[in-house]
């Protein structure tokens, strides 16, 4: 337990996420004075963007407003086009424990967190899925290749299995070889016995007509 504390406080601050309630964020910037006039901020929430949300601050004594999404988008691009982490990570996360879109859904009703919404999480679920069979497709070809070398590091003459192919190959082809042969001399066999089976009916013949004569 206390190694599982230790590296949940190890975790990079910039990356970290955590919940928070709404009431507790609008109280403490309540608290914040305005940068160009020194009066109050306001904090208001905008559009929500799956499990991003758009945080909006404004004095309420000047003209200063400023907004921000609660969540990085990938990458930490600033394309509006571009999807947030936070969502590929919650879809990767409820895939991976085999739950998918219906837990998802009720884990974000006892939350009380707006979720996403269906064609969205397909389109995510769809996305992280050719993403980790990609992954699983180099890490089978790696570990296929890792095998190879250790086998042919072991024995040197070990090289996937041409030898024996081979040897296997020159073995039938000797075998074809001496089945030919035993074809050859039964055919030849036969040959002799039906010309000494003409010749013997021949004879009786003759000896047939004689004695007619």
């Amino acid at each position: 337990m206390k190694d599982y504390v230790a590296a949940a406080d190890e975790t990079d601050s910039d990356k970290e996420r955590c919940f928070i309630e709404l009431k507790n964020l609008k109280s403490l910037f309540s608290a914040v004075a305005c940068g160009e006039c020194g009066g109050t901020l306001s904090v208001c929430f905008g559009d929500k963007m799956g499990y991003s949300r758009e945080i909006r601050l404004a004095c309420e004594d000047c003209t200063f407003t400023k907004q921000q999404h609660s969540c990085s988008r990938l990458d930490g691009s600033n394309n509006i086009t571009m999807g947030f982490d936070v969502n590929n990570s919650i879809v990767m996360c409820f895939n991976e424990l085999g739950c998918g879109e219906a837990a998802l859904r009720k884990f974000s009703a006892i939350m009380s967190i707006p979720g996403l919404s269906h064609n969205t999480y397909r389109r995510i679920s769809k996305k992280v899925g050719g993403a980790h069979r990609e992954v699983t497709a180099n890490v089978l070809q790696a570990a296929v290749q890792a095998v190879h070398d250790a086998n042919a590091h072991g024995d040197p003459d070990f090289d996937n299995g041409d030898n024996s192919d081979e040897d296997g190959d020159a073995e039938c082809a000797a075998n074809d070889g001496d089945s030919s042969d035993s074809a050859n001399v039964d055919s030849d066999d036969d040959s002799s016995h039906s010309g000494s089976t003409a010749s013997t009916a021949r004879r009786d013949s003759d000896d047939e007509g004689e004695g007619r004569h």
